[in-house]
């Protein structure tokens, strides 16, 4: 008989969510980074990967919530600006999309973003 136990480690969650999610599992990842939240709340990481796992499942306005709690932990990284801004505007919530695009450009992201694509060997 095989006995099946939830990790209680957010570490081994966080990794077993990272598996998933690297496979484009999302609904498992889901799963696993919600739980690894609940032992991590401060890991910088994991409500980004949920708002992007809730975005890969057309949640739009779950992507929202949990890409705002992305930006309250991490608030300078232009690349979760960037993907937030995304969400809102798919869920609609043009203002707070243009609010964010602005701050993402206003950090550089859309600069690099466009200097990557023109000449991806200069980095």
């Amino acid at each position: 008989m095989v006995v099946k136990q939830e990790p209680q480690d957010g570490a081994v969650l966080r990794t077993i969510a990272r598996t998933y999610f690297e496979v484009h599992h999302y609904p498992k990842a889901l799963k696993q980074y919600l739980a690894a939240e609940k032992f991590l709340p401060q890991d910088k990481d994991i409500p980004f990967k949920i708002a992007t796992c809730y975005q890969q499942m057309s949640n739009f306005r779950d992507a929202m919530t949990y890409f705002e709690k992305a930006l309250a932990l991490d608030a300078d990284n232009p690349a979760k600006i960037f993907e937030a801004a995304n969400s809102c505007y798919d869920a609609s919530n043009y203002p707070r999309a243009i609010e964010l695009y602005q701050l993402a450009d206003a950090k550089g992201f859309l600069r690099v973003k466009y200097l990557r694509q023109l000449g991806p060997d200069l980095f």
